[in-house]
């Protein structure tokens, strides 16, 4: 089972590791100790890696576009905190055209420092929109607490993603809201 665990940590968000658990082998294993067993796992590979040191760091990745523009604009660092992060990605809109009067729109993993950085680099020109894939994902994760059979899981996120994908966010969350631990 830390094999399992193990290979999947190394490749996905821990929460889906859990989901795949449950819909793979019917066990339900916390985020946390995956984690765990997944990072004690590494650090015993790295000790047998004689002499070699493996090091992980985040990238932060921008990138901005004027709507409707097929022209995009990168920018990326793996040094720096999340401020270093926000002016990067202020100095990428401004590159691809952000100014006065213009609004810029952000988009991703729900990140709280990611949405900060958005409201402070930005003002009340930007707004900030967690991205559907990683809605998904925590919406996968909430379906635990909402249905035990991994059948009633998937057909109670199926019908939040399409309430969502119909703009009924609030029914999402007063669904959400009914079950709230």
């Amino acid at each position: 089972m830390q094999r399992a665990l193990t290979d999947l940590g190394a490749d996905l968000p821990y929460a889906q590791v859990m989901d795949k658990m449950v819909e793979h082998y019917g066990i339900m294993i916390a985020e946390s100790t995956i984690q765990r067993i997944t990072l004690r796992h590494a650090q015993e590979i790295q000790r047998r890696r004689k002499g070699k040191s493996v090091q992980w760091q985040e990238a932060k990745v921008s990138l901005a576009h004027v709507q409707g523009s097929k022209e995009l604009t990168y920018a990326a660092t793996l040094m720096g905190d999340v401020d270093t992060a926000g002016k990067q990605l202020r100095a990428c809109a401004k590159r691809a055209g952000f100014g006065k009067g213009h609004r810029a729109h952000g988009v991703g993993d729900g990140a709280p420092w990611i949405a900060h950085q958005v409201k402070q680099r930005f003002g009340s020109q930007g707004s900030y929109l967690l991205d559907f894939y990683h809605v998904c994902d925590y919406l996968s994760a909430a379906a635990h607490a909402m249905a035990v059979q991994p059948a009633a899981q998937q057909a109670w996120c199926a019908r939040q993603k399409d309430r969502l994908k119909a703009r009924g966010l609030e029914s999402v969350l007063d669904e959400l809201q009914a079950h709230l631990e």
